[in-house]
């Protein structure tokens, strides 16, 4: 024979009470829990594609610096040759803490085959990037000016896109906060495109200044670029 409620022990009565006010309460307590969880791990995230991008910005920096020294000292100005080696020690040093960084948040920031794969990035990964680094340096000496610059500017973009890969998967790109949001659009888009930018000019630049006379083609790069 069924009970009804009314008719139930008072245990059972306080059972059925807890039940009814206790479930809402823990789905609410779950929520909040996991909606903090959320904010706490996308802040994280971004945090660690700011770590990432320091070593990146560096060799934004020395690449182009480098190939434009490399082609300066491959035309005789040997006092150049010192400077160059700097340079060259700069990009290896951000080379080797840019490894650092991706053994301890690579997982994170999905530099990793998968992670790459699936975004046909795959030739991103640190550790190819700075083995054509590696062959680079080795083969500029030997390398004509127009080589020189195509190699450079290859290992250039490369970076550009680890910047950008490094962007997407920290949710750095998809900043909401309106403080924060400008200095990520500068630190991850408008510097390294501006880096990028005054590199193809100074190399253009560079490549004419011997020129007797500047044709109308060249005069309109320039203008294009001013």
């Amino acid at each position: 024979m069924r009970l009804s409620l009314r008719e139930s022990r008072i245990g059972y009565k306080l059972l059925a009470i807890c039940l009814a006010f206790g479930f809402p309460l823990f789905w609410l307590l779950f929520t909040n829990i996991k909606a903090v969880n959320y904010d706490i791990r996308f802040n994280m995230l971004e945090y660690y594609g700011d770590q990432y991008q320091r070593p990146l910005a560096v060799l934004l920096e020395n690449i182009p610096k480098h190939g434009r020294l490399a082609i300066r000292v491959k035309n005789g100005e040997d006092f150049l040759a010192k400077e160059l080696d700097d340079v060259a020690g700069s990009i290896d040093s951000a080379f080797s803490r840019l490894l650092e960084i991706d053994t301890e948040l690579g997982e994170d920031l999905q530099f990793t085959d998968h992670g790459l794969a699936i975004r046909e990035r795959s030739h991103l990964m640190p550790a190819m990037v700075q083995e054509r680094w590696t062959g680079l340096k080795t083969d500029s000496s030997r390398s004509s000016a127009e080589e020189i610059l195509k190699m450079h500017g290859e290992l250039r973009a490369d970076i550009m896109n680890m910047i950008a890969h490094a962007g997407d998967t920290s949710n750095l790109i998809l900043d909401p906060d309106l403080d924060s949001y400008y200095m990520m659009d500068l630190t991850l888009l408008a510097l390294p495109q501006t880096q990028n930018r005054l590199a193809e000019i100074l190399e253009f630049g560079e490549s004419v200044l011997g020129a007797e006379d500047l044709s109308e083609d060249i005069r309109r790069r320039f203008d294009s670029y001013a």
